[in-house]
């Protein structure tokens, strides 16, 4: 009887030992459907990141338009305001003033 009773007492730490190695192992790698979730929660942040650059990109991008857009008018309206004041005429049938 002994022998039966060391053998399950054998049989029982080594369980024990077993649980504690598993319970060890599954903090260690934590619970997969949360690190998974936890992955996902990431993604879906760094997305988001993304696009709040990019839509800081493209407003950017906006108002550089407009500003090159409202320059270039400037400018045209700076050269036909001095081609009136001077007489001058673009392209091969310039006047010349005497």
């Amino acid at each position: 009887m002994r022998g039966w009773s060391e053998e399950i007492r054998q049989e029982t730490a080594l369980a024990v030992d077993k649980k504690e190695k598993g319970k060890s192992e599954a903090e260690l790698i934590g619970n997969p459907s949360q690190s998974v979730d936890g992955y996902l929660n990431d993604i879906v942040r760094s997305i988001e990141q993304i696009e709040h650059v990019i839509s800081k990109i493209a407003t950017a991008s906006e108002e550089q338009v407009a500003t090159s857009t409202n320059r270039a008018r400037v400018f045209k309206e700076i050269i036909h305001g001095a081609m009136r004041k001077t007489g001058w005429v673009p392209g091969p049938h310039r006047v010349e003033s005497r």
